[in-house]
This record gives structure tokens, sequence and C-alpha cells, in this order.
């Protein structure tokens, strides 16, 4: 994906965009190397470190549909009966409210309305040939089968099914269910503190995307515990979060250590913490604080931690394109990752090539503060 979207926004920019070979760095990373060469000449190389933990989300990825009302269940019961989560999401965002609720309207309301189709085609088929006995089910066949078929159709649309094993998934990381994760984030924070120390970069960049930004925030918060002079002594490092739901695990009352990480991290001035999310993406607290959303208490200059940056992808997508994408709710949740049709300062691609610093990017950038709010 990086490779694709690499090239289409070198094509689109007018600059040369060099992506060497992906190389397989033992069980925990990936690396390539990008050269970025500017119209005035400017080179800058980029080391990427994909750092796994794919392996260990795709063992707890519930797969098949039969599965996804045990897993409704367990989710809203954690969710409204072990504490009041789905409230405080509600008086916090109706958008989020709204998407958080979603799939189990649906799993509840599709069998209902495809017994009611079923049903009315049947009664149609009855007072069309009252003498037929086999004729009505024809229609009550169809019925059903039409009902669910747009179902499925709007569960690949809308993603319903990708939310609820992603809640499911947040859920059983709250409750320590996930222990390799634990394990895996730990060697992670290992290798940044081990790497800081040694490396000759200019700046050092984490970032995390998606639900890779409560990992991310949590990697580094246990990268610093190892050592407390990790953003003081060494390069600038920074962390990046693209289209979070960090609040999706930081509002359940029992998450206190990830709170207590995030609290950690936006109290640490020497790190520069930049959050990206967009209104449409649904899978992310558009707009929210992360930290302060997650009922995190913070005083002073760390209450505005981390930066809150609007995505704007209508700015950054072609007009032609973007009505079409807005209705992609994945397009929409990876965009952040994409080639974009214009430029921005915010551009997760010219981010992590240019020569331009992270801790000094959105200093003066129009696209942070209150005007956000109509992106």
């Amino acid at each position: 994906m990086y490779v694709e979207e690499s090239q289409k926004q070198a094509a689109r920019s007018g600059i040369s965009l060099q992506v060497g070979r992906r190389k397989r760095e033992g069980v925990l990373g990936s690396t390539w190397r990008v050269e970025r060469t500017d119209d005035d000449g400017v080179t800058v190389e980029t080391t990427f470190e994909f750092m796994h933990w794919d392996d260990i989300a795709r063992r707890h990825w519930q797969a098949g549909y039969a599965r996804l009302y045990a897993l409704a269940f367990r989710i809203y019961w954690y969710w409204t009966i072990a504490s009041d989560s789905l409230r405080r999401v509600f008086r916090l965002s109706k958008w989020n409210f709204v998407t958080g609720v979603a799939p189990a309207i649906a799993l509840l309301g599709l069998p209902a309305l495809a017994l009611l189709a079923a049903w009315g085609g049947y009664a149609a088929g009855r007072a069309i040939f009252p003498q037929a006995i086999w004729v009505p089910a024809l229609p009550a066949a169809a019925g059903f089968v039409v009902v669910i078929a747009i179902g499925l159709l709007l569960d690949r649309v809308l993603g319903l099914g990708w939310l609820l094993r992603t809640y499911a998934f947040v859920v059983d990381c709250s409750l320590g269910r996930v222990p390799r994760l634990e394990e895996r984030q730990f060697r992670f924070a290992e290798r940044i503190a081990s790497y800081v120390v040694t490396a000759d970069d200019d700046e050092i960049l984490i970032v995390g995307h998606s639900l890779g930004a409560n990992v991310a925030v949590s990697t580094l918060a246990r990268a610093l515990a190892i050592n407390p002079l990790l953003f003081r002594q060494y390069k600038p490092v920074g962390l990046l979060t693209l289209g979070g739901s960090i609040p999706l695990l930081g509002l359940l009352p029992w998450a206190k250590r990830f709170r207590d990480e995030l609290a950690l991290l936006a109290g640490t001035a020497d790190l520069a913490w930049v959050d990206i999310t967009a209104p449409q993406d649904i899978a992310s607290f558009a707009l929210l604080n992360p930290v302060t959303t997650s009922g995190v208490v913070l005083e002073g200059e760390a209450a505005q931690r981390p930066l809150v940056v609007s995505a704007r992808f209508r700015e950054l997508i072609a007009p032609e394109s973007y009505e079409r994408a807005t209705w992609n709710v994945f397009r929409m949740h990876f965009q952040y990752l994409m080639a974009s049709d214009n430029a921005a300062l915010h551009d997760y691609l010219s981010v992590t090539t240019d020569s331009l610093s992270f801790r000094t990017r959105f200093s003066d950038s129009p696209e942070t503060g209150s005007e956000q709010q109509g992106a």
C-alpha cells in the first residue's frame, strides 16, 4: 500500500520518491527506505520500520456472522451494565454514539425486517393465489432473501461487522485478555528505547493509525519508563496518531493503566504529539482531544496536548472523487495513509518524507485550533 500510494503522491506533487525493498527484521518489524528529492534539490532519506502486531489481532478477530451476536451481547454488557461508557460517549459525541449502537441495531433489526418481509410476501401470495398451497412460499422466501442481501451489502459498505469486532478487541485488551499484545508492546518499547540512544537520524517519529494509536501510546509510555531521559537527551522524538479511537479504550473505567499512560505522554513537554482525525471517518473520535475525552484531567499546558488537527479530507481529495469516497467507510478510515490530490502540511506521506521538522510543522498552521470543527 505504501509503495502504491507514495508513487501516486509523487506523481501529483512533481517530486522524486524512491522506495526501497521491504525487509523483514525478525519478529518485531519490517523496514524499507525512502529517498525524496524536491524541486529545489533538497534530498531527505527516511527509514520506515513497521512494527508488527497484526498477527495478534488476527488471532482475536472473531470470524463468521454467527459469532457477531455473542460479541454484541458481550460488548454492550460491558458498555452499559458493567459501566456507563456508552452514556458517556453519548454526552461527548452524538455521532460516535450512533456509530457505537449501529451494529446492535442492525443485528437485532435485520432478522425482524427479514421475517416481516417474508410474512408480507406470503400474505401477498395467498391473496393473489388463494388456492395454491406452495406458491405463497416463493414471495415469502424472496422477501426474506432480499432483506438479508441488503443487510449484507450495508455491512460491506458501512463496516458494521468490522466495527463490532473492533469493539470486542478493545474490550478484550482492556480486560487483559490479550497478553501477547502486552508482551509485544514491551518489546516494541525496548526497541524504541535502544534505537533512540544510538540513532543518527535528525528526528524519530512514532506513528499509530486506528487502534495502532492505542498501541503507540502504550509503547511510547513504556519506552519512557525504560529510559526517563528518552525525549530529553537524544534526537527529537514525535508521536503522530491518525484516525485514532483512543477514547474507546480510555473511557472504560477499568482501563486506568492506559489513562495513566495518556497522562504521562500529555504531560511530557519534550514530546511533540499531534493527533489527526476527520469528521468523515466514523471509526475515529473526530476533532476531540483523545486524552481529556478519555477522562484524564490535565492542567496547564498539558491540557492542550496533544495538538488536535483536522485531516480536512474535503480539501485533500479532488471533488469528483470525494463524493464517492465518503460512502466508503474503509476508504475514509485509511485515507490518512493514502495519497492526496492536493498538498497539505498534515499529509502523512509529506510529514514522513519531507524536510520540514515535525516539532515545528504545525506551530503556525491554520489547520489547527477551533476552526477545525467546520472541516
